[in-house]
């Protein structure tokens, strides 16, 4: 696959999807859980949504290693 046809193909992906996986280190074991996003305008990141009160969040703050 060419590198032009890879990019136009994430594009594709993140435009038509809401939610992404986001894994974290919950009490030092993996943790994956869905949350939604929103593309950044300059079109080179995305924003993560998440809540104050969920565990995800309190995960990434005690251990900024996420995927």
């Amino acid at each position: 696959m060419a590198k032009d046809e890879a990019a136009a193909r994430a594009a594709a992906l993140l435009h038509r999807c809401t939610v992404a996986a986001l894994g974290t280190l919950h009490q030092g074991a993996p943790s994956v859980t869905m949350t939604p996003y929103a593309l950044a305008a300059d079109r080179l990141a995305f924003l993560v949504l998440v809540s104050g009160l969920s565990a995800h969040t309190r995960d990434m703050l005690a251990d900024p290693r996420v995927g």
